[in-house]
């Protein structure tokens, strides 16, 4: 009997610490709650993470300029004239493709052979793009369909003003484009070319990146 009396005395001892023992445990997992860390309703012992999603994304590279064939014939041309000149060849520059492209495909939708447009000029149009440039000049035509490409440079050799810019020994980069006007009323079709010619200006230490 006195041994039966001492083994429930001794169990009686033990519950309120083992009770201490969980308290902690509890109030732990009511405070993350608490601040939204995770729900104490779950059992998180069967919780199972996939750490794939940790895993940093690779980047998608952009896709790369590049002329298109009309544009790239039509710079080879431009080229051969200055290297018939002795001149270096000119420099694809996204920033001028994209102005000469987008004022080609105005100059198209309008149906005008100019250099200003919608109140802009080609210089800034190029500065439009971030380009910062220390001389600059653009070219322009207008062709039928059936006038091909040695036929428009040849037009802009014949022209003095084009010509110059071609063959200015100062101008190391460049940009073309070319867009096509749908048939008008008499169904006569154009293409419109547009070129970009400049010298990029060095950055500047106080230039902004």
């Amino acid at each position: 009997m006195r041994g039966w009396l001492q083994a429930l005395l001794a169990i009686l001892i033990m519950l309120p610490g083992m009770a201490c023992a969980r308290r902690p445990v509890q109030r732990e997992v009511n405070l993350a709650a608490s601040f939204g860390l995770f729900p104490p309703n779950i059992d998180w012992g069967r919780v199972r993470f996939n750490l794939d999603e940790f895993e940093p994304q690779e980047e998608k590279d952009e896709p790369k300029f590049a002329p298109t064939d009309a544009e790239k014939k039509l710079l080879d041309l431009i080229n051969l004239e200055r290297q018939k000149h002795k001149l270096t060849p000119l420099k694809v520059s996204p920033p001028l493709f994209q102005t000469a492209r987008a004022h080609a495909a105005n100059m198209a939708k309008q149906g005008k052979m100019v250099h200003i447009l919608d109140g802009q000029d080609q210089f800034q149009r190029i500065k439009g793009t971030g380009y910062r440039y220390r001389y600059a000049s653009e070219n322009v035509a207008r062709g039928e369909v059936s006038a091909d490409l040695p036929t428009i440079v040849k037009n802009w050799m014949e022209s003095p003003v084009h010509r110059k810019n071609i063959l200015d020994a100062r101008y190391t980069e460049t940009g073309l484009g070319i867009a096509r006007l749908g048939k008008d009323a008499d169904g006569n079709e154009f293409i419109y070319y547009a070129q970009e010619f400049a010298v990029p200006r060095p950055k500047e230490p106080d230039d902004a990146p």
